[in-house]
């Protein structure tokens, strides 16, 4: 029960840091990698949220 509440948190934030993304993009005219550089997004999972912006 445990791993399924943990992947369900995870799930979600990373839903709203997609939604942060694409959020910056449109509203103040960023790439994907801008924004991901104010949100503090790391490195190593950028490939990721870029595939899914």
């Amino acid at each position: 029960m445990c791993k399924l509440m943990e992947d369900l948190k995870d799930e979600r934030e990373k839903e709203t840091l997609i939604k942060s993304i694409r959020n910056l993009m449109k509203k103040l005219n960023m790439t994907a990698q801008q924004a991901m550089e104010i949100l503090e997004v790391p490195t190593d999972k950028q490939k990721e949220y870029l595939a899914l912006v």
